[in-house]
């Protein structure tokens, strides 16, 4: 089920009661998604409402970006309430997964933030594919993945 809370000056939107963007981004984890230099192209898997691609386009206002989702409600909501189409990036609605394995294209910065509701695809811990995404990223490129916090001990 996908909502939007409004708190104050925010909108949150949710999945199952999970937030998973919020309009305008402020602080929270998604600061540390992003890089301190400019990596003039970037790649977003999961873009949800668009909270990271936001903070990247206002600290680099000429950063390219791919945004990748899945979800085509979460998409049109983000649309509808949060203002998802002001944020200028080439959005496509397919698999993340599915797309890092078709694409050649190179990028400066990889974003993986694949979280939907309390669901975390696990494969994106996997080798195959930290690899897969290291092989898509420009000679000093940066990957960053948004992990849940896992306590394996």
């Amino acid at each position: 089920m996908i909502t939007i809370q409004k708190d104050k000056n925010t909108s949150i939107l949710l999945v199952d009661q999970f937030p998973q963007s919020a309009y305008p981004p402020r602080g929270g984890y998604y600061q540390y998604l992003i890089p301190e230099k400019d990596p003039k192209t970037a790649l977003v898997l999961g873009v949800g409402a668009g909270t990271v691609c936001r903070m990247l386009l206002e600290k680099f206002p000429d950063v390219k970006i791919t945004g990748i989702d899945n979800n085509p409600e979460v998409i049109q909501v983000a649309r509808d309430h949060l203002k998802l189409d002001e944020v200028n990036m080439n959005l496509i609605i397919t698999d993340a997964f599915e797309f890092i394995e078709k694409t050649t294209q190179k990028y400066g910065l990889i974003i993986v933030d694949l979280f939907n509701g309390y669901w975390f695809p696990m494969r994106v811990l996997a080798p195959p594919f930290v690899q897969k995404c290291k092989s898509l990223l420009m000679e000093g490129g940066s990957l960053y993945i948004n992990t849940p916090n896992l306590d394996v001990a």
